[in-house]
């Protein structure tokens, strides 16, 4: 038995840690035993924020690449062989920013006869769907800009095309990430044309190649707004990861009786994050429209209203293969809990401020006594 063979392993669980210390052990049964060791960053109430108003500090690990699908990864990603013999092309997703200055990139890649804009219907203005052409002068790639998401998508764009167009992404981005993500996040899915209506099969896009070029350009569209709302949303929620690691001491100084130290100020920034957290920015700050992650994530754009039913359901469809809305909804309960614990902090700051106006009353009060009394 393995278990046998550990001679010192010592786990401990306290706020969602696992730790283990080294132990000695032959390769061949670790080649058979799977085990997988991680570990979380704890926040205690000794390490909260002081009276003199210091910061928590945290310490974030790389993040490594996570499965945000149904199924696994590895089941999405075919080898090189397996394209060629299937005839399988990669769709991949790529976000970089807040959001993008389309006309700037309109206006960039218009100077390059080996991009071709084409134009999508006239209300969705905000999405710059480019054609690149192969050596034949032929339409081969397709590229999607999505304005307000700061998400590119690219279809069957080779390696080094692709880092030249996330290039050209970054020069027109407005506004970057304070994550731990680095600078792009990313989703790929597999795609192939075949004589089948167009459809999303375990996780592989099949597209219909007697489409007029009109239909796969919308269709293409639809697959890849879904994908572009999935890699924006992989990074609210590690924003909200971050915001959550930043309060997660809060609880257990409660807990334990210990005192609470923070100023207004900090907790009035506490209330902000929340409050940018739970109203993101969709649209320029200027339009004053913001995007509620409660409502407006779990509902259809309104693109999709007057056209087939077919792109409505495409779209649905790869929102529920990434798992868009069931995301959607546990960053809802985060927000929720989060909201909780600042209304908390709120209400502790509140009675202590009167525990010490009480405490001054009083004393003003005995000292108007004394000097009434003259003693």
């Amino acid at each position: 038995m393995a278990t046998k063979l550990l001679q010192k392993v010592t786990l401990f669980y306290s706020s969602c840690c696992l730790v283990q210390f080294p132990w000695r052990k032959p390769a061949n049964v670790l080649k058979r035993c799977r085990i997988q060791i991680f570990t979380i960053p704890i926040c205690n109430a000794n390490t909260g924020p002081s009276s003199k108003g210091a910061q928590t500090q945290m310490v974030h690990q790389p993040r490594k690449s996570r499965t945000r699908t149904k199924s696994p990864s590895h089941k999405l990603q075919a080898s090189r062989e397996e394209r060629d013999e299937h005839g399988l092309m990669h769709c991949t997703a790529y976000v970089t920013g807040e959001r993008y200055n389309i006309h700037g990139i309109r206006n960039y890649l218009n100077s390059m006869p080996k991009y071709q804009i084409k134009f999508l219907p006239e209300d969705e203005q905000n999405v710059l769907h480019v054609c690149i052409k192969d050596e034949d002068g032929e339409n081969a790639s397709d590229a999607f800009f999505f304005r307000w998401l700061g998400s590119l998508v690219v279809w069957n764009v080779p390696s080094p095309e692709e880092k030249y167009l996330i290039s050209i992404a970054k020069l027109f981005q407005e506004g970057g990430f304070e994550t731990v993500l680095g600078d792009t996040e990313d989703e790929q899915l597999l795609f192939s044309y075949s004589k089948n209506a167009t459809s999303l099969n375990n996780g592989r896009i099949v597209l219909n190649e007697n489409s007029q070029e009109e239909n796969l350009a919308l269709e293409k569209y639809a697959f890849s707004n879904a994908m572009a709302l999935s890699v924006k949303l992989a990074v609210w929620e590690d924003v909200l990861d971050q915001y959550v690691q930043s309060i997660r001491w809060v609880p257990e100084a409660l807990k334990r009786g210990i005192k609470v130290r923070m100023s207004r100020k900090e907790v009035l920034e506490k209330t902000g994050e929340l409050i940018s957290l739970r109203f993101v920015n969709h649209y320029s700050i200027c339009s004053g429209y913001k995007i509620n992650l409660s409502s407006d994530l779990l509902m259809t754009p309104d693109f999709y209203w007057d056209r087939p039913e077919s792109l409505e359901n495409l779209y649905d469809k790869t929102c529920y293969f990434l798992d868009v809305y069931r995301r959607t909804r546990v960053m809802n309960e985060k927000l929720n809990h989060c909201t909780e614990m600042v209304e908390l902090l709120r209400t502790h700051l509140s009675e202590k401020h009167s525990f010490r106006l009480e405490w001054g009353i009083i004393a003003l009060i005995a000292v108007e006594v004394r000097n009434a009394t003259g003693t």
